[in-house]
């Protein structure tokens, strides 16, 4: 049986953090390595992971100073001994059949990364993410295309990768939206990409998690925007579909409200220099398109 090692970064989740660990512990696949990586708690999530050691062999916990997610992430990758890696945020937990059911397609297809559906979980609202119908086993040419128009998501934790497509810089420390910068790496490293129905993962959004902040959009687009930069160079063929995905995002940010000027004024500017490229793309309508023109003039 392969060993799977999965890393848990852990950063004030108190809270939360132990019904993520017993959903790991509860998995049918036994043959786990499972990191937490304290970085640098102060609400009582380091004590609890001392205490959460003592439940079963298979747990180790390392405690550093605060870096950041990226290097938490990295800290464990680093630390890890199996063949197959798993990244789990700690409010999320998974369902106990994941690792036997993703292992099994990981193998049986011969893949790099297998993928599977997410559960978006808030206070009131369970929302079902599926990526299609059936199992999907994807070439790394379409994995790329689905990646670049966001229909296939850049989550670090909903995969599980074999090793070695995995490399140190991946994991963009003292970055936000990490996940967006190195998915299109990794995948370009890929030979096939495997799709594993089913929703084996719960992500637990908190209103206190990056994406829950006012300048959250604007931190993703511009993730977008440096994602648009590497297909322009390294897979020109889906560079209409990335470009779509940024203009979108730039659009969503100016309907929002309080915006910040100096945001606004770049992404007025990308709008402006690239407005040839955005007024030529067939994939954005030209309901898109007029509101481009439209807030390019707005002052």
């Amino acid at each position: 049986m392969k060993l799977i090692s999965v890393i848990v970064p852990i950063y004030n989740v108190v809270n939360e953090v132990e019904r993520c660990v017993q959903s790991i512990l509860g998995s049918t696949y036994k043959n786990l390595e499972i990191i937490l990586v304290d970085d640098g708690s102060n609400d009582g999530s380091s004590e609890l992971c001392d205490r959460l050691l003592k439940k079963d062999y298979r747990i180790k916990v390392i405690h550093q100073e605060n870096k950041g997610l990226a290097a938490a992430r990295l800290k464990g990758f680093l630390e890890s001994r199996g063949g197959v890696l798993s990244f789990i945020d700690s409010d999320d937990y998974i369902d106990q059949s994941m690792y036997e059911e993703m292992l099994k397609s990981l193998e049986e297809q011969n893949a790099d990364i297998v993928f599977c559906d997410y559960n978006s979980i808030t206070k009131n609202n369970i929302v079902k993410n599926a990526f299609a119908e059936s199992d999907i086993k994807l070439d790394r040419e379409r994995a790329l295309k689905f990646l670049a128009d966001d229909s296939l998501k850049s989550f670090m934790w909903n995969k599980l990768y074999k090793r070695e497509v995995l490399q140190e810089e991946d994991f963009y420390i003292g970055r936000t939206m990490e996940d967006l910068l190195c998915m299109h790496h990794i995948f370009y490293r890929c030979k096939s990409i495997v799709y594993c129905k089913g929703g084996f993962y719960n992500y637990v959004r908190r209103a206190s998690s990056i994406m829950g902040t006012k300048n959250s959009i604007y931190l993703y687009w511009r993730a977008w925007v440096e994602r648009l930069e590497w297909y322009k160079n390294y897979c020109p063929e889906h560079y209409a579909s990335c470009l779509n995905r940024v203009v979108r995002v730039g659009l969503t940010y100016f309907e929002e409200k309080n915006l910040n000027m100096e945001a606004s004024d770049y992404i007025q500017n990308f709008f402006k220099l690239n407005l040839k490229d955005i007024l030529r793309n067939k994939k954005l309508n030209l309901h898109k398109k007029l509101k481009v023109l439209f807030y390019i003039n707005k002052k």
